[in-house]
């Protein structure tokens, strides 16, 4: 952060964007999930969360049966 009194260091520009905003008050976009303190930059990083983290798993490895909650990430495995 180039916060001179913030010493946090984050590893992502969407999660660096994100922290930004909080020190200076700009609409963000929270997790909807009772126990989860996410934060997002913007309403499309928050559904991709939402689906790859707490929404049902419905794409499953044919070999190892672990399952994924996107395509994609199935396709990378």
């Amino acid at each position: 952060c180039p916060n001179p009194n913030c010493f946090k260091r984050l590893g992502r520009w969407y999660q660096l964007d994100v922290h930004l905003k909080s020190h200076f008050g700009i609409g963000h976009f929270s997790c909807s999930y009772e126990d989860c303190k996410k934060i997002f930059a913007s309403q499309e990083i928050m559904k991709r969360h939402l689906k790859s983290v707490h929404e049902k798993k419905l794409y499953q490895c044919d070999g190892c049966y672990k399952s994924y909650n996107r395509k994609d990430e199935l396709t990378r495995h």
